[in-house]
């Protein structure tokens, strides 16, 4: 909780989110949750979504260089 940096309220709220979408499991035995194949295959696919999205925005930003946005070109004195 306090490496996440939420409350008591917010992380019961993801908790329960990821259990009952099948990511977590929680062993009362051992009083500890677990991260499912489930779990471990969404936290992949978001790692390669996130690289893509910030490849998108570097090449977005390289492009831009060449045409720059309508309102954000620079206008000079004639």
């Amino acid at each position: 909780m306090y490496e996440s940096g939420l409350n008591l309220k917010q992380l019961n709220l993801y908790l329960g989110e990821l259990l009952a979408n099948g990511a977590l499991e929680f062993k009362s035995a051992e009083r500890l949750y677990y991260t499912t194949e489930k779990g471990r295959s969404f936290a992949k696919a978001f790692d390669h979504y996130r690289e893509a999205v910030n490849q998108l925005n570097k090449e977005e930003m390289a492009l831009a260089q060449f045409f720059p946005a309508p309102g954000k070109q620079k206008v000079t004195a004639a």
